[in-house]
């Protein structure tokens, strides 16, 4: 059996490799030329920072992708203009939903209800957006540890959001405002926040 390859290459070698695609990749995300080179820009900052803790060459390319959509992401919130990566149409109203307000803030107030490494897991990997091979390193844990530990905090996450709120979702899995305004199950009073 073929051992993996465990060479890390580095920023110039990716820069070779991913540089021209994720280019294009961009440009159909961002339209504008000077935006796409500045987000291009950004993700390789964030590829040359991340690479050290890129423990397995072998992940290499979803994780140079995720970077990239991330960063697009990323531009996209900053602009308050509708990314191209979402599943469905963005507009004002879509984005802007109360339906979605209120699971934001449901999310928010469950997640402080979490255990702390469940609620640091989510916060470092999924909020600030930090590799799980560097929270693994911050952390003290294993990749597969950090990786266990963030897919059991998501699972948990999802069980109080699923056991406390009702709402409607729409065919892309997302909150909708629908014939029914979400509400609370369990009267946590996580969706009567007016922020």
């Amino acid at each position: 059996m073929k051992q993996p390859d465990r060479h890390t290459p580095n920023t110039g070698e990716v820069w070779s490799q991913f540089g021209n695609d994720l280019r294009a990749f961009i440009l159909k995300r961002v339209r504008n030329p000077d935006d796409a080179e500045d987000v291009l820009q950004d993700v390789f900052v964030r590829i040359h920072r991340g690479l050290p803790g890129l423990t397995d060459s072998s992940r290499l390319l979803p994780w140079v992708y995720r970077i990239t959509r991330n960063a697009v992401t990323d531009l996209h919130r900053k602009r308050n203009t509708p990314s191209s990566l979402d599943h469905e149409p963005a507009d004002e109203e879509s984005i802007d939903s109360q339906a979605h307000r209120q699971v934001g803030r449901c999310l928010r107030q469950l997640l402080s209800d979490l255990p702390d490494k469940d609620r640091e897991a989510l916060e470092q990997v999924e909020i600030n957006d930090v590799p799980q091979t560097e929270y693994a390193q911050q952390a003290g844990l294993s990749a597969s540890g950090a990786k266990s530990r963030v897919q059991r905090a998501r699972r948990r996450l999802k069980q109080e959001l699923l056991s406390c709120c009702e709402f409607q979702l729409d065919r892309f899995g997302k909150p909708t405002d629908g014939d029914t305004p979400p509400h609370c199950r369990k009267n946590c009073g996580c969706m009567d926040d007016p922020t």
